[in-house]
């Protein structure tokens, strides 16, 4: 087959090489072009063992993929999730056979980045609702045969509710499109116009102003995509152009030196992206979808692409300057166009500056978990002891712990809120005209100091104390305040396991906990949500299952617009995942993403240990 020609379908496909077509059609004929899905929509409904081998088996004949296009990577994987049975039956098998093409019509002129503003309009008549706006950048709009989109039904409404999912044929009368071309010569993006296009209710995916949903989604899955495939043109590799440009030493080696460094990084940094990403297709065979990881992968997989070229160009040299003529060959010319190709790379499916700053956000509040990291101090300042479980005393001189020493340090974050910091996890504090309620209580040793600075701030007693989990150095103040006549609350989970002995493992060393004891144990405990009205605002308690533990609760101040996040978002080192009983990453990931979506951009954010922060994790 052409080296750069990659089957996408559809009605106006047309192919170089006859057994590209080939290629494609005995895929489609066993299913193979989507390997896992259902055999009734035109895949081969192999299991996740199995697809893992069928990727292993194609890498290993140097197979090219049988279809590529947003069809099998977005729109399908979208309708096999939210789509009606009827929807499926009309598109999928059509999608697998790859006899149709799809375009996105997500971007307009002043909504790229901030999609959730879009204007495009779906009003509703009779069966039908009528269209009416403009897309940009759809790729591929200029050859597709139908669009999905997102487009507004409620324009009374917050702007990321409102919005609808929308499919329809290209040949619809009312659209126009005008292909955009780009500095590289090329014209793979689009202006679509929308005027008065008609299209069925039937064709609505998920619900009514929902569309969010489905978009976000499918995203996901655009993300996953871009991060893993090159600019979109096949050239041949760094060590043949740097071997034919710039030649080889005595060793055989590659004879630039900083040339032949900066392959070698690029090499193993793309040895690291392709095992964690056949991790993550690994796991999506399952039916899990991409979910933040795939903003990650778009991100580095993007600057990897661009590095790639980068160094192509490096071992060109001089040749890596030609647009055409004949002092250059066609590899050249493809080259440099490949490279300037690339850096779209870094706008389509959301920018490098989104994914860093905005839709990363969702996994930010994890900051280095998959940095390899397990535990929240550095193993360098824990004494090593390999004979089991430490007791406090021990753990307290394994970290350096004094009680007696310690102190605690005030920090207003608004108006009757306060973060107190000292041993363990810190402590939100609320204090109003009802009395004082506490997020985290950290040790019985510390509660005099820790009275004595609610008492210089203006509070009293304790009225109520949250435990944001159920881990010793947030909730072991329990044994001082529940006495003494505190409400105790938690998530239900965190009280069931205070109920017994259990052994955190902190990789460097390990921590037996104790049972609580009656007086110790919550009293109050809650499921996914409860509200407080205290100290005159609302105080939310959400948990979204199991992430740094079983049992995480995140409390939101509804009127001082803050969040306490407990040890899902630690700053004092590499967040820790207590896996041995319980606690779950991808939980991680998701109870991030769940927070997120329940504050905004000015959020006030505390987390388990460290400074106080914000929604950018700054």
């Amino acid at each position: 087959m052409p080296a750069d020609e990659y089957p996408g379908g559809g009605r106006r496909a047309r192919y170089k090489n006859p057994d590209t077509k080939l290629w494609l059609e005995r895929c489609a004929e066993q299913g193979y072009t989507v390997p896992a899905w259902p055999k009734a929509v035109g895949g081969a409904g192999l299991n996740k063992d199995q697809v893992v081998v069928w990727q292993e088996e194609m890498r290993r004949i140097n197979a090219r993929p049988p279809l590529v296009g947003m069809g099998i990577s977005m729109i399908g994987p979208a309708l096999l999730e939210y789509g009606t049975e009827a929807q499926q039956q009309e598109h999928l098998p059509k999608i697998a056979s790859g006899s149709i093409w799809w375009c996105q019509g997500y971007s307009e002129p002043g909504s790229g980045s901030d999609l959730a503003s879009l204007r495009t309009s779906a009003v509703e008549d009779g069966d039908d609702y009528i269209i009416n706006g403009q897309k940009i950048w759809t790729s591929g709009a200029d050859n597709a045969d139908w669009m999905f989109c997102l487009v507004r039904t409620d324009p009374d409404a917050p702007k990321h509710e409102g919005i609808s999912f929308i499919l329809f044929d290209m040949t619809t009368p009312g659209i126009t499109v005008k292909p955009i071309k780009l500095i590289s010569g090329l014209s793979p993006f689009c202006e679509t116009f929308l005027d008065n296009v008609r299209v069925p209710k039937s064709n609505l995916v998920h619900e009514l102003n929902k569309g969010w949903t489905v978009g976000k989604r499918l995203l996901q899955y655009e993300r996953a995509s871009i991060g893993g495939i090159g600019g979109g043109q096949k050239v041949r590799s760094i060590e043949d152009y740097a071997s034919e440009y710039v030649g080889l030493d005595a060793s055989g080696r590659i004879a630039d030196p900083v040339l032949r460094g900066s392959i070698l990084k690029h090499r193993m940094n793309d040895r690291a992206f392709a095992l964690t990403t056949k991790r993550s297709m690994q796991e999506s065979a399952t039916g899990k979808a991409p979910g933040a990881v795939s903003s990650m992968f778009k991100y580095y997989g993007t600057e990897q692409n661009i590095g790639k070229y980068e160094l192509l160009l490096s071992a060109l040299g001089t040749q890596a300057m030609g647009w055409a003529g004949d002092d250059f060959t066609e590899d050249e010319l493809t080259t440099t166009r490949a490279w300037l190709r690339s850096k779209a790379n870094s706008i389509e499916g959301g920018t490098s500056e989104v994914q860093g700053r905005g839709e990363m956000m969702r996994i930010l509040m994890a900051a280095m978990l998959l940095v390899w990291g397990a535990a929240v101090f550095a193993h360098d300042e824990v004494a090593e002891r390999g004979d089991g479980p430490m007791n406090l005393d021990e753990l307290m001189a394994a970290f350096g712990w004094d009680f007696e020493a310690a102190q605690i340090r005030t920090e207003k974050v608004a108006d009757g809120l306060y973060v107190l910091f000292g041993v363990g996890g810190n402590i939100g504090v609320s204090i109003g005209a009802q009395g004082v309620l506490l997020v985290d209580d950290q040790f019985p040793q510390m509660m005099p100091k820790i009275s004595e600075a609610i008492r210089e701030i203006g509070g009293g007693g304790v009225d109520f104390a949250i435990n944001t989990h159920w881990h010793f150095d947030h909730a072991e103040g329990n044994l001082a305040l529940g006495p003494g006549g505190t409400w105790l609350v938690s998530q239900a989970n965190s009280r069931e396991m205070m109920l017994d002995d259990h052994v955190i493992n902190l990789v460097a060393v390990q921590y037996e906990q104790k049972a609580y004891p009656k007086a110790a144990l919550p009293v109050i405990t809650y499921d996914d949500t409860m509200q407080f009205h205290f100290n005159d605002q609302e105080i939310e308690l959400l948990h979204f299952g199991p992430a740094h533990t079983t049992g995480d609760t995140a409390i939101i101040f509804r009127g001082s617009n803050a969040v306490h996040l407990g040890d899902v978002f630690n700053r004092s080192g590499y967040p820790f995942i207590d896996a041995d009983n319980g606690g779950d990453l991808r939980g991680m990931i998701n109870f991030c993403q769940s927070v997120l979506d329940a504050i905004d951009e000015n959020t006030i954010v505390i987390p388990g240990h460290g400074e106080v922060s914000d929604y950018a994790g700054g």
